[in-house]
């Protein structure tokens, strides 16, 4: 939130407890218009009337020089101050304006905001899904299996949350990898979502790689209700890699890495060796390989996870 030095005005009028209409500048400030206060600008003020003292957010308005009631940050009476002609306005940091922080979430069903936050707090809200397991080897020499799909990413800006109040989420699983013993499949993993407001947005998971001979790997995961730029961002999740066709020289399918950092798949495998998990969050698990007559498990996808910034 900008800040404007000086700013300080009467008011016209008896306000009570609605719409502020300013005034003049009192004697050794001046008007908000002067300190650079851009018309429908929310800016953080305070004011005083008598012994009488309110902290606020509100918007101002060039016409007709009015400046909103909105959020009631603190009172010196516990609530609204009903206005007289004698109240002065003005513009003031708050140690709401430097509310900030960090949180990643890789569990739980709730999350709970902070309680030095308003509604008009940003907040910064980046997801990924689950990614999936690479698949397994039979024992049949030469084998090669497909790597798991990576969990979609978003990231989006949203106002308008409640301090101290809890939103429903659900945190990706991983998936798991293909069992050895026979030419299992990898298992997929699942969504990771947060609801806020009515509307809930999802990183979809990558799925897990296919069993069989030169199959092609899981998907990429992608996201539903993700803003676009410049309020948002979605990525597909890096689908796993093919697996070679039977051959002692082939390599095993790679697993996916998902977009924005998040984590990175598992590296392919050749020879006699089992699938790598994928590491941080979000990725796929690369499948397995042999050149013996011995069965591979394929590696494990990583869960996904919420990372949450805030600030102002």
């Amino acid at each position: 939130m900008a800040l404007h030095d000086l700013a300080r005005m009467t008011v016209s009028g008896t306000p009570g407890t609605g719409t502020i209409t300013l005034g003049a500048a009192v004697d050794g400030g001046i008007t908000f218009a002067a300190s650079g206060v851009a018309d429908g600008e929310t800016v953080t003020y305070a004011v005083e009337d008598g012994s009488n003292r309110e902290l606020r957010r509100g918007v101002y308005t060039a016409a007709g020089t009015t400046l909103t009631r909105g959020t009631l940050l603190a009172s010196t009476t516990g609530s609204a101050i009903s206005l007289t002609s004698a109240a002065k306005v003005f513009i003031t940091p708050s140690s709401f304006d430097f509310a900030s922080g960090q949180e990643i979430i890789t569990s739980g069903v709730t999350w709970t905001s902070p309680a030095n936050v308003t509604s008009d707090t940003t907040f910064k809200i980046s997801i990924v899904g689950g990614g999936g397991g690479g698949a397994s080897v039979p024992a049949t020499a030469s084998s090669k299996a497909a790597g798991g799909g990576a969990g979609g990413a978003g990231v989006f800006f949203v106002t308008g949350l409640a301090p101290s109040t809890g939103y429903t989420i659900a945190i990706g699983a991983a998936g798991a990898g293909g069992a050895a013993g026979v030419a299992n499949p990898g298992g997929s993993g699942t969504d990771t979502t947060i609801t806020i407001n009515g509307t809930t947005y999802t990183a979809i998971a990558g799925t897990g790689g296919p069993s069989g001979a030169q199959a092609l790997g899981g998907a990429g995961g992608g996201t539903t209700n993700i803003p676009a730029a410049p309020s948002g961002l979605s990525i597909t999740g890096g689908p796993g890699g093919a697996c070679a066709s039977a051959s002692a020289a082939g390599t095993s399918g790679f697993g996916g890495s998902p977009g924005l950092g998040f984590g990175v798949g598992g590296g392919s495998r050749s020879g006699d060796a089992a699938g790598i998990a994928g590491s941080g969050f979000g990725a796929g698990g690369s499948g397995a390989s042999t050149s013996s007559a011995t069965s591979r498990a394929g590696g494990d996808g990583t869960s996904g996870c919420i990372f949450i910034e805030w600030r102002g």
